[in-house]
Order: structure tokens, then C-alpha cells, then sequence
């Protein structure tokens, strides 16, 4: 008889022929995590259920209002780690948002160009009156400041 290595918990069951392809065994835990594995899968890829799944969250966000509230004051440890999750995000977003803001250092790019005399502009032929400059930024180290 042939057998199957779970994908979840990683033991050795005999296979279901009535199942094509099995890949997890029948505890709850591993039946649970082949859902969870088919739905995010669904998700990405199926907007009509994604569509349907975010219709059916909203209907259970307004039959239980108070959800929320209740679980925060009934688990306290869950709050206190929101919060610092929620830190982290926030200083996360300020130091991409400082880096963001500032614009380029030089409008120069960094390369080879030909410098020609203002007065020769007109009546340069085959860059023989040109000058040829190699130009490298050199950047200073950026400090950020503490926040």
C-alpha cells in the first residue's frame, strides 16, 4: 500500500485512494492547516470569493459590534502587544517616510560628458573643440538622527 509524508505535522499515513494527490493526513490540525493553505491560495486568485469573503466579514462585524472591546478587556497581554506592534510600525513608516522626502543630492548623474565653450556651441563639428570630464559623486555618510 502506498503511504504519504503529511505536509503538516510530517508523519507517515497510509494514502487515501479516494483522494487525489493527498498531501496532509486526517487530524484536525493538519485538516485545519490544508484549509488554511487552500484558502489563502483562493484568495490570491479567485476575486469573486475574495469579494464574498469580505462581504461575509463585514456582515459579522456588524451582527457583533462589540467584539473588539470585549476581547481587548479580556486579554490584556493581546493589547499590550498590539501596542507594540503598532510602535514598531509607526517608526517604520517615519523612517521611510524621512528617506522618502529627501530629493536627489545633485542633479548632476555620475558619467563621462563632453564640455564645450559657451561660444563654440553653435559651431562645434565632430567634438574636436570639446573638452572630455569624467564626473564621480562622492557622498558624504548620512547620519539619521535619534527619534
Amino acid at each position: 500500500m502506498e503511504s504519504v509524508r503529511c505536509a503538516h505535522c510530517g508523519r507517515v499515513v497510509p494514502a487515501n485512494p479516494r483522494i487525489k494527490n493527498q498531501t496532509h493526513c486526517n487530524l484536525e490540525a493538519c485538516r485545519r492547516d490544508k484549509k488554511r493553505l487552500w484558502q489563502r491560495q483562493k484568495m490570491a486568485t479567485d476575486s469573486e470569493y475574495r469579494a464574498n469573503q469580505k462581504d461575509c466579514w463585514k456582515d459579522w462585524r456588524e451582527r457583533n459590534p462589540q467584539y473588539w472591546k470585549e476581547y481587548r478587556s479580556s486579554h490584556p497581554e493581546a493589547e499590550e502587544r498590539n501596542r507594540l506592534k503598532q510602535r514598531e510600525r509607526n517608526r517604520a513608516r517615519r523612517e521611510i517616510a524621512k528617506m522618502d522626502t529627501s530629493g536627489p543630492v545633485s542633479q548632476v548623474r555620475p558619467g563621462t560628458y563632453y564640455l564645450v565653450p559657451e561660444d563654440l556651441r553653435e559651431r562645434v563639428i565632430a567634438k574636436m573643440d570639446t573638452s572630455i570630464s569624467k564626473i564621480t559623486l562622492i557622498l558624504m555618510p548620512y547620519e539619521a538622527s535619534a527619534p
